[in-house]
């Protein structure tokens, strides 16, 4: 009996020596696995930071392009008006040479 006890012992001894090396492994990988979980995070932060980076970056392109794009219109319509103009003064300019010529003609009559 006291064999079988001291048997009983070392092999309790045993199982209770695995178990603690179990536990100091579980508990070793349990903090490798923390401090990546906290690697991962400061990298979400970094990327929520770009993130909105790009996102500030990008309004305001939007707004520039939006300037640029009425300024391009009323530059068109600007130039829509010149065009109107200069046809006009063209149309001037053809209708006194033809007054001109008919005038000189007139002239060289008398």
């Amino acid at each position: 009996e006291l064999n079988k006890n001291h048997f009983d012992y070392h092999r309790v001894n045993k199982t209770s020596e695995l178990c603690k090396e179990k536990l100091v492994r579980a508990e070793a990988r349990q903090g490798l696995l923390q401090a990546n979980v906290g690697q991962q995070r400061n990298s979400i932060k970094k990327l929520e930071a770009t993130i909105q980076e790009a996102e500030q970056e990008r309004q305001n392109q939007r707004k520039e392009f939006e300037g640029v794009q009425s300024e391009r219109d009323i530059l068109g319509a600007q130039l829509v008006r010149r065009n109107e103009e200069l046809a006009l003064l063209y149309e001037k300019i053809k209708i006194q040479r033809s007054t001109l010529e008919k005038g000189e003609i007139q002239y060289r009559e008398k």
